[in-house]
């Protein structure tokens, strides 16, 4: 149940945080959730992360892919090696999967260490 809220929270957040702030802000908001939810080691949170800025970034590049009728894409794609599109959706997302991961895992450690000097 602490991985389907901490996934959500994520996801909503990084939402949210995209359409007002800049790229980086899920970062703070995965942070946020590492704090929110405990676990008992890091790993969980980090993969809750990942998973939810992974799916939320590949949703929103793909729909405003449709958006646009694939014009970014398609000038985007020969400054990138001449990846097809779908590596043009995904790797984005696994770089910010990565960065939301560990930002959540670090919230996560930091929960940890302040739980161990109130007990």
């Amino acid at each position: 149940m602490k991985f389907t809220g901490h996934f959500f929270f994520t996801a909503l957040g990084t939402c949210l945080a995209l359409y007002f702030l800049p790229w980086w802000t899920m970062a703070i908001v995965a942070f946020i959730a590492g704090l929110t939810f405990a676990f008992k080691n890091s790993r969980t949170g980090f993969f809750a992360a990942f998973l939810a800025v992974l799916l939320t970034w590949l949703l929103l590049s793909v729909v405003s892919n449709i958006w646009n009728e694939g014009y970014f894409s398609a000038k985007m794609q020969p400054f990138l090696l001449n990846y097809t599109k779908p590596v043009l959706f995904v790797l984005p997302g696994i770089l910010g999967g990565m960065i939301a991961g560990f930002a959540a895992a670090t919230g996560n450690l930091v929960r940890n260490i302040f739980a161990e000097k109130a007990e």
